[in-house]
């Protein structure tokens, strides 16, 4: 049994500044409300919004002059009535904006000075904003949570487990859609087809049994999705349409998109254990009950030599039903039974073996240097590509 669960679900924010909004009533004459000039540090988002409603728009980056370099671009950035800008160089860009509708054709240039950031960037998330496990067996327990605690309280433990660090403690999610939202203090930049980040595991590689199948690299890996937010509004939180899924290389029949699973409190009382070999390793083997949307049912098993922990998050004990939704990952695991012979004994022996996914999930192979993902492999919830300039 691992005694670490990992991320199922990774969506890193950044922190943003809103520009160029004002009062929709001082629109007059031909006023976008694009400033000739705004400022802003290296890797900070900036968001520039024109007033004018109901038309079509483009962003472009037409000029960038830095310290010994110049360069002249056409390269849309935007299309919508606002655009988040951010650079990783210093120097000064120059863009112009275009607007067409009821006012005719209009055009602005604006320059963006971007200068060197006050304290330097941490390679590593840097704030916990949400943390929502499903039930499991080291939920409450990694991080430690008291039977009562506030929203804040869970997020400070949490912040203290992984946050700002190369290798942190362990932070369980627990079942099928327990998630973990992340956030960085500076953008993540889509370097396009490059590997733009990485998640670290403690995935180890295990012995392959003695019938191994072909192209299978066995471990114990419990892989999980990956999903990432662009701050599109620039209000510095996660909102519900901006979150997009890292497409791995799972077959897309092979997953199951809008999946839906609903956990049960557990009963007082656990029912009675009659198999003989559930006898040795549960206490109860249907702890709590769990119902998908695809027609399956079954349990969470309870194990000996437990700690008193109940599996279900404490802070929700008031529910008597939790509801998860993500994204469906094919089976990598299977238990298999077999004949151990000893001296003057012979009795059945569990082994449960595992097995990586392909690449692109979080808790997989390979685990050293951690799994790397390309924001350019963002998806939208229907599985169709979207492009992120960055996360």
């Amino acid at each position: 049994m691992k005694h670490r669960e990992y991320l199922c679900w990774l969506v890193l924010l950044l922190p943003s500044l809103l520009l160029g909004c004002k009062d929709k009533e001082v629109v007059r004459g031909l006023d976008l409300g694009i400033d000739p000039v705004y400022t802003v540090e290296r890797l900070r988002p900036l968001s520039v919004v024109c007033y004018v409603e109901g038309g079509r728009y483009s962003w472009r980056l037409r000029h960038y002059k830095g310290e010994g370099e110049e360069r002249d671009y056409d390269s849309v950035v935007g299309t919508e009535q606002g655009c988040v800008l951010f650079q990783a160089q210093e120097g000064v860009y120059g863009y112009q904006f275009d607007y067409w509708g009821e006012m005719g054709h209009l055009t602005r240039h604006f320059d963006l000075y971007v200068s060197k950031e006050g304290q330097s960037y941490s390679p590593y998330a840097v704030d916990v904003l949400d943390y929502s496990p499903a039930p499991g067996q080291l939920v409450n327990v990694l991080p430690s949570m008291p039977r009562e605690s506030t929203l804040e309280e869970r997020l400070y433990r949490c912040r203290k487990a992984i946050c700002g660090k190369p290798k942190g403690q362990s932070v369980t999610l627990g079942g099928f859609g327990g998630n973990i939202t992340l956030g960085f203090d500076h953008v993540v930049v889509n370097v396009p087809g490059e590997p733009d980040f990485c998640i670290y595991s403690d995935v180890q590689e295990n012995r392959p049994p003695e019938n191994p199948e072909p192209g299978k690299r066995y471990c114990n890996s419990e892989p999980g999705v990956v999903m990432v937010a662009f701050d599109r509004n620039a209000n510095g939180r996660p909102d519900e349409d901006e979150w997009y899924e890292i497409q791995g290389e799972v077959p897309e029949d092979r997953l199951v998109r809008r999946y839906e699973i609903t956990y049960y409190y557990p009963a007082n009382t656990p029912p009675a254990v009659t198999d003989s070999s559930q006898a040795r390793n549960f206490e109860n083997p249907n702890y709590i009950r769990w119902e998908d949307n695809q027609g399956g049912s079954g349990y969470i098993p309870r194990l000996r030599g437990g700690s008193g922990n109940i599996y279900w998050p404490r802070w929700e004990q008031g529910q008597m039903a939790l509801t998860f939704r993500g994204t469906l990952l094919p089976k990598n695991g299977s238990e298999k039974w077999y004949l151990e012979e000893g001296i003057g004994t012979k009795k059945l022996k569990e082994n449960t073996v595992q097995w990586a996914l392909p690449d692109g999930y979080v808790d997989n192979l390979p685990s050293k240097g951690g799994q790397k993902f390309d924001i350019g492999r963002a998806v939208d919830a229907q599985g169709n590509p979207v492009h992120l300039p960055g996360i």
